[in-house]
């Protein structure tokens, strides 16, 4: 179906693999048809030793052809560490998908709400 292998072993949540795809070249921001990335996988996932290897390749943190980002997909899936490793990596919090929500906007987690207001307005460049 033309999805990459490198968003296969990102959504199953092998990390040595997709460290070793990345280190033989494969495209960090390959995504699926459907505009989906390796990384906004695993942000769904909660895959975060498979985020901490695509992170050292510096895929997109922003908005993607989809209309969303991986920290949109991290709210989503409520997981508190890869929120916080999607915001310490630079993913801005003040980003609106294509529905105009921002990441606070899709959680009641007050965790997550609070780690999301105190990174507001303090990115790294």
């Amino acid at each position: 179906d033309g999805t990459a292998p490198l968003w296969i072993a990102s959504q199953m949540g092998h990390s040595e693999v997709v460290r070793v795809m990345l280190l033989r070249g494969a495209e960090r921001d390959a995504a699926r048809h459907d505009g989906t990335t390796a990384l906004l996988k695993a942000a769904n996932k909660g895959y975060n030793d498979v985020i901490k290897e695509l992170l050292k390749f510096s895929p997109t943190l922003g908005i993607l052809k989809n209309g969303t980002s991986a920290l949109h997909a991290a709210v989503l899936s409520g997981n508190i560490k890869t929120v916080a490793l999607l915001l310490e990596a630079g993913a801005d919090p003040a980003l609106r998908n294509k529905a105009n929500e921002l990441p606070a906007e899709l959680t009641k987690n007050e965790h997550i709400l609070r780690l999301l207001r105190s990174k507001e307005g303090h990115r790294k460049s």
